[in-house]
């Protein structure tokens, strides 16, 4: 039954039309930094969503309007993905050099410790932000 899902899952996901590289409802600007760029949307406490492997920020358009709601949405996208400039990523250290450039950001904007979401590899990137001693993130999903 598991694999009848992700089966189902995949074909799903492979009619998906990921050719729009920025998400589709951001007011701000695109912040690019050396392993990802950032685009936030709406005011209230931080939830950053961190694409998946080759993703762009539209795969985040479903969930994306009810969090703007009483959130600020931190719509990551990892440079090199979705068709866009790799930046930094040309060379090793990619999830290194990701979490770093978020953990920046998240500091320099001083909006508290943000709920984090990242998936497939990437959620990595979502569990090291969470780890050591940063104070980053409030919750992992």
């Amino acid at each position: 039954m598991r694999l009848c899902a992700l089966i189902l899952a995949s074909l799903a996901a492979s009619t998906l039309d990921w050719s729009g590289a920025a998400h589709a409802a951001s007011p701000t600007a695109e912040k690019r930094l050396g392993h990802i760029s950032i685009v936030s949307e709406g005011s209230g406490s931080p939830v950053v969503l961190i694409t998946g492997l080759s993703t762009p920020r539209a795969v985040w358009d479903g969930v994306a309007p009810e969090l703007v709601r009483s959130h600020r949405v931190i719509f990551v996208q990892i440079n090199g993905f979705a068709g866009d400039d790799p930046g930094m990523n040309l060379a090793p250290g990619i999830l290194d050099g990701a979490v770093a450039d978020l953990h920046a950001y998240l500091t320099a904007g001083k909006g508290g410790p943000a709920r984090v979401e990242g998936h497939a590899l990437v959620g990595v990137i979502a569990v090291q932000l969470g780890s050591d001693d940063r104070e980053d993130a409030a919750g992992l999903m």
